[in-house]
């Protein structure tokens, strides 16, 4: 017995660690096959039981797809039960709060969805669901807390999204939210407002509301969002309003109340139709200063600089500089009626605005001659009412 009693206790020490070893084994394989079938094929996933939560939710899921969004007894069941095997995923709490709201259970779907959103911030459908939800329900400010993640996620729906935002700062009862979560400088404020001025929406109700925003915190930002602004409300013919918006954004300066800003040509070009812009233009060398140095070779007209004159009304226009070839032309901004041309060499023409045109485009032009060369100096650009 000495000598039997070690050798029945090795032998079924030996039996214990196989028998771990084969738990053990099917634990490794079972896992592995949940890991490669719970997505892709979670009715194979399903055979290794017990079934994993992730398995289960994804075979409710395919079921109520294939359903057209209808979750039957058998998809329900699997998300009970996905539920309790997972507790910590998004996937169960989903597909709980989409057969909630099937049942008209707004609240207790709003709950779940929002347990998901916790357990998988980056989970689209949850953030999608709850942001149509809000919509829906009239909770604009968690609607709008939404629009960030939203974009982030799949930003082929920026466009959809914006529409959306639009829509709820046209409505005098979402109006408010939607200005205090611009007013909040989200990382999607420039966006939003700049896509919205290449829009066909209505100019002036996207002028109220960038003028009733503080300033982003970014200079640049800001800069970008006025110009994009202004821009639209003049491709809508609202000129006077676009200038109190242009020149609400800046300083005074001494000559506001003319028509024409920086005759002299002492500031750098703009981008803002307020002041002297200077398209773009091959073969054409501009150097402002104390006037413009203008040398162009080209074969055909050039505009050299542009400026946009609000008002109606009869005007003096006149041109003075050194060179030839160089004229300033006025005309409508609405279809580009020719209204007045003033040559270089400072004579003085007269120039009426009609109201139908409500402001005039004031332009430098530059005519090569039989060289294809333009030498000029434009030193004062005059534009006075008469």
């Amino acid at each position: 017995m000495i000598r039997t009693a070690p050798a029945v206790r090795t032998t079924g020490i030996r039996i214990a660690i196989v028998a771990g070893l084969a738990v053990l084994g099917w634990g490794v394989v079972r896992n592995g096959a949940l890991a490669a079938f719970a997505e892709t094929r979670p009715n194979v996933a399903m055979t290794f039981a017990p079934a994993g939560g992730a398995a289960l939710a994804n075979a409710a899921q395919a079921r109520i797809v294939a359903a057209g969004g209808t979750a039957d007894r058998v998809a329900r069941t699997q998300t009970a039960l996905a539920l309790r095997r997972a507790p910590r995923d998004a996937a169960p709490l989903i597909l709980a709060g989409l057969a909630a709201s099937a049942d008209g259970a707004a609240d207790r779907a709003q709950a779940l969805m929002e347990a998901a959103r916790g357990r998988d911030p980056r989970s689209g459908i949850a953030r999608y669901w709850l942001l149509d939800h809000y919509v829906r329900t009239a909770q604009s400010a968690k609607a709008l807390a939404e629009v960030g993640p939203a974009l982030r996620l799949r930003p082929g729906t920026r466009k959809a999204i914006y529409m959306l935002v639009s829509a709820m700062a046209a409505q005098p009862e979402t109006r408010g939210a939607v200005r205090g979560a611009l007013a909040r400088d989200p990382d999607w404020r420039e966006s939003f407002l700049t896509t919205q001025a290449s829009a066909n929406i209505d100019p002036h109700g996207l002028m109220r509301l960038f003028a009733s925003l503080p300033p982003p915190a970014d200079p640049a930002a800001a800069a970008r969002e006025r110009r994009a602004v202004l821009w639209s409300t003049v491709r809508a013919g609202a000129y006077g309003e676009a200038q109190a918006l242009w020149r609400a954004g800046r300083p005074p300066v001494r000559g506001d109340a003319a028509p024409l800003r920086d005759p002299m040509f002492r500031d750098a070009p703009g981008d803002v139709p307020f002041v002297w812009n200077a398209p773009s233009v091959a073969g054409l060398q501009r150097q402002p200063g104390d006037g413009l140095r203008i040398t162009y070779r080209g074969d055909a007209p050039a505009t050299v600089a542009e400026q946009l004159v609000v008002g109606e009304g009869r005007f003096r226009l006149s041109l003075h500089g050194s060179g030839t070839n160089v004229v300033a032309r006025l005309s409508c901004v609405r279809d580009e009626a020719p209204l007045a041309v003033a040559a270089l060499e400072g004579d003085t023409v007269d120039a009426v605005i009609p109201a139908r045109c409500g402001a005039a485009w004031l332009r430098i032009v530059a005519t090569p001659d039989a060289g294809g060369t333009v030498a000029a100096t434009v030193t004062n650009v005059r534009l006075t009412r008469a």
